[in-house]
């Protein structure tokens, strides 16, 4: 009696032991299937995940076929740990999560998550650590985040592209080793690339980031200038060069730009002010005597929007001959202190005084760091 006691407890034990192990892939005993996999119906997923494989030495495709049932729930695959192969789960319409392999620790070969039309979240990988090939996440429409990811340190390659919701690398920030290459495109609310900061610091491969809502350099990256919010920080160079000319008449800014042929002298001895503005904030703010009529000004600044006003302060030089004087500005050039060009205009219009009466204005130049814009306006004073 007391041995049957004994043996029940034993059987139970088993039953229980066993029953927990089916929570924790890691308390199975290793399944291995042997060859590549594919699922493309909810009922492929059911019958593979039903024989509890921990591990499928090949690949694993999960992806819809046209005309049979869609895959809605992975949660039948909780028992794989290891891919020794590709991981690709692509253009299915109905997954939302891939709830189902959290417990996945490694993938030997590609993790491909592509044109998977309503996966909201990819944060169920959080268990995998290693990617023997490329990584790729693209045209995944509903991912905000890369969150699942934050383990990886070593890929092959990076392709994140066309992901409409994405804004952030940020789950990305173990990732040290990239081997060739590097594509982040047409991702059109992604603004934040610090999560790459690691490997951008010793790359030595292909980088192209375009298409997306901010597209630093790696230069860009490796300074600090990694989002949005902090690109407005790094300091601008503005180049500003102009002429004043004179003439015997006085005319309007539209009759200038029509003929403007008639202001053929330069004009000495006036003093003209120039505002340089970054943000509404004024800068810098000085008076220049010209000389032989031309002069150049370069200022660092730190802004969205920069704004140039520039206006005449003395013209009491200006007699009874020259009747008009043209503030006629030839170039505004505005780059970053490594020399890289943001903006550069050649510009005819300008200020238009006139002695013979109180008409004469202001002249503001507006570039637009946000939208990559450039304007002028006139101001009466």
């Amino acid at each position: 009696m007391k041995q049957i006691f004994l043996v029940l407890i034993a059987v139970f034990a088993l039953i229980s032991c066993t029953e927990d192990g089916m929570d924790d892939a890691t308390n199975l005993p290793e399944n291995i299937f042997e060859g590549s996999v594919q699922l493309n119906t909810q009922i492929d997923v059911d019958d593979f995940g039903s024989l509890n494989y921990t591990r499928i030495n090949g690949s694993l495709t999960i992806r819809k076929e046209i005309g049979k049932t869609e895959i809605t729930d992975l949660s039948p695959l909780k028992s794989l740990t290891f891919i020794n192969g590709r991981l690709s789960i692509h253009d299915n319409s109905l997954i939302k999560n891939l709830k189902g392999l959290d417990n996945i620790e490694a993938v030997a070969e590609d993790l491909r998550i592509t044109s998977n039309d309503l996966l909201e979240s990819i944060s169920d990988l959080e268990s995998l650590s290693q990617i023997g090939g490329e990584l790729h996440v693209s045209s995944n429409n509903k991912i905000e985040s890369l969150s699942g990811l934050d383990k990886i340190e070593t890929v092959a390659a990076l392709y994140i592209n066309r992901n409409e919701s994405l804004t952030s690398l940020s789950e990305l920030n173990q990732l040290e080793t990239v081997s060739h290459a590097v594509q982040i495109e047409n991702n059109s609310t992604l603004t934040d690339f610090c999560g790459i900061t690691n490997f951008a610091e010793g790359r030595e491969f292909a980088v192209s980031i375009e298409g997306n809502n901010y597209n630093p350099t790696i230069e860009d990256i490796k300074e600090g200038y990694c989002s949005t919010s902090l690109y407005w920080n790094k300091p601008i160079i503005v180049q500003f060069k102009g002429q004043v000319y004179v003439s015997d008449e006085c005319f309007s800014t539209e009759e200038f730009q029509d003929g403007a042929s008639i202001w053929d002298n330069l004009a000495n001895g006036l003093n003209v002010q120039i505002d340089f503005l970054g943000d509404n904030n004024t800068i810098n703010e000085e008076e220049l005597l010209l000389f032989e009529g031309e002069y150049t000004k370069e200022i660092e600044l730190t802004a969205k929007q920069v704004d140039i006003k520039v206006l005449l302060t003395d013209y009491s030089n200006i007699n009874s001959t020259n009747k008009g004087v043209f503030f006629a500005p030839s170039e505004i050039l505005i780059k970053h202190s490594d020399g890289t060009i943001l903006k550069e205009e050649t510009l005819n219009n300008g200020l238009i005084l006139c002695n013979s009466s109180t008409n004469y204005y202001a002249v503001q130049f507006t570039y637009d760091r946000v939208n990559e814009t450039f304007s002028s306006e006139y101001t009466n004073y």
